[in-house]
């Protein structure tokens, strides 16, 4: 009497324990494999439950469901593992990658050509010099309003000059007056004085009038001293 209950508790078992790996379709059903699948090209391959020779699309296998249902299954939480080798966890982006044709990388990344590095914009040349700062504007230069006021102070120098050899003269007899625009006699040196002061009023004037712009630009004082 034992003996057959034995039996009898056998035959009941045999399927589950055959029935080691679920296979869930994205269709909604579950498959009892006696393993996990295998692949090969755009198939997976297993045996089912009664010890039959299966294949199906890896397309229609949903991996997230199938590992879910194994993982509760053994009650771990995580898939069978292979004894020799950790099997490979295939989601479903990488199952339709296979069915494009794709390789995948042993880390589950579709493999690609590296990217063609991109090219410089500017080859370097040996031994070229950086380029030069620009220069800044000829107004903010010292030498800038030396120039403008330096002819203007020469003139003005050598009319001071005159005037005083001018008004040298007045002091002197009639006949010796000196007259700085002409030998000509009888030109009355007072004429020239006041020529040369008007000449020397002018180029004041115009002196002032660049130091004046020069401050309306922000110039410092000592540039135009």
């Amino acid at each position: 009497m034992r003996r057959v209950l034995f039996s009898l508790a056998a035959i009941l078992l045999l399927p589950g324990l055959l029935a080691a790996y679920t296979i869930v379709l994205k269709s909604g059903e579950r498959i009892e494999a006696q393993g996990r699948y295998t692949i090969e090209g755009n198939v997976a391959k297993f045996v089912d439950a009664g010890g039959r020779q299966r294949q199906v699309p890896l397309a229609d296998i949903d991996v997230a469901a199938t590992e879910r249902a194994n993982a509760a299954a053994a009650g771990t939480g995580t898939a069978v593992r292979s004894a020799q080798r950790k099997p490979r966890v295939w989601t479903n982006d990488e199952i339709e990658v296979l069915v494009r044709g794709q390789r995948i990388s042993e880390v589950g990344a579709t493999a690609t050509a590296p990217a063609e590095e991109a090219a410089p914009t500017e080859a370097a040349v040996e031994g070229e010099e950086a380029p030069a700062e620009p220069l800044p504007p000829k107004e903010q230069t010292p030498e800038y309003w030396q120039e403008r006021l330096k002819p203007l102070r020469e003139e003005l120098a050598k009319i001071e000059q005159e005037l005083q050899a001018s008004r040298g003269g007045q002091n002197r007899a009639a006949s010796n007056a000196i007259n700085v625009n002409t030998n000509a006699p009888g030109v009355d040196v007072r004429d020239t004085i006041a020529q040369l002061e008007r000449r020397r009023a002018e180029t004041q004037q115009k002196i002032e009038g660049i130091q004046d712009e020069a401050r309306r630009l922000g110039v410092p004082s000592g540039w135009v001293r």
